[in-house]
């Protein structure tokens, strides 16, 4: 007789399927169970059979937490958090083949689980992005660079971390984290009026793979603190925009308007 569930299920702790057998163990019972299962039919056996344990080998299942299969072996975790791995021929694990590969007190993973399975690893990513753009840029302050530089892409991240670099030096003055894909800019701050200074930039995906520096910007003179003496386009024809001036006065007294200097 079969049936598609049986009323114990509840206290099963791990689970898998092979070669028509569902593997099971269940909450504080040191044996591994089977019953026959076909994923066709949908149909479980209504016989449970003990394929180890006490009685067939001298292993121990009454602390699993989770379980699954790959290529002849088992993987399963237990309850203190540890991943074993143990070979599996003729249809039931192999004594003296338990390892444990992984747990807290190996890598500090806990696999500790309910449901428990395996994936095909994903290559890392070890592809640096692009090289970003040269930078430009100008001051607009005694104390600060703006700059601009074309984006970097890269094949798998869509952020990118750019490292700011100035004058040559090997330590960042800035980061910029962005998924601009056209420009992306940064104002460096805390300089020197009148100083100049080149820059040149990095970009680092997400797997903290770093790029080869930008070309270096042309150099980049930051404005000074003394303004000029006097800033007119004279579009108005005269005076009339002037609204201060220091140390000068207009003479209009021959010809048309001109500046005499006071001592």
């Amino acid at each position: 007789m079969y049936g598609r569930t049986w009323t114990s299920f509840t206290d099963v702790t791990g689970m898998f399927w092979l070669d028509g057998r569902l593997y099971y163990t269940r909450s504080g019972d040191p044996h591994l169970f089977y019953r026959y299962f076909s994923p066709a039919s949908e149909l479980v056996g209504s016989i449970q059979y003990v394929a180890s344990g006490p009685g067939v080998d001298a292993l121990d299942w009454s602390n699993v937490e989770g379980m699954t299969e790959a290529s002849n072996e088992i993987y399963f975790a237990t309850t203190d958090g540890n991943l074993h791995r143990i070979d599996v021929a003729n249809g039931g694990p192999v004594q003296g083949t338990d390892v444990v590969i992984s747990g807290p007190g190996i890598d500090g993973r806990d696999w500790r689980t309910n449901a428990m399975f395996i994936a095909p690893e994903v290559a890392a990513d070890t592809t640096p992005p692009a090289v970003p753009g040269k930078p430009v840029g100008a001051s607009n302050s005694s104390s600060s660079i703006d700059l601009t530089w074309g984006a970097s892409t890269d094949d798998v991240s869509s952020t990118i971390t750019y490292d700011v670099f100035r004058d040559g030096g090997s330590t960042p003055v800035g980061q910029v984290v962005s998924s601009s894909t056209g420009t992306v800019s940064f104002t460096d701050t805390g300089l020197s009026p009148g100083t100049t200074h080149t820059y040149s930039v990095d970009a680092v995906d997400e797997a903290g793979n770093p790029s080869a520096q930008s070309p270096p910007s042309d150099p980049i003179t930051v404005l000074t603190d003394n303004p000029p003496i006097f800033a007119d386009a004279f579009g108005s024809g005269d005076f009339s925009a002037w609204t201060s001036n220091t140390r000068m006065t207009i003479d209009a007294s021959q010809g048309g308007p001109r500046l005499r200097a006071r001592g």
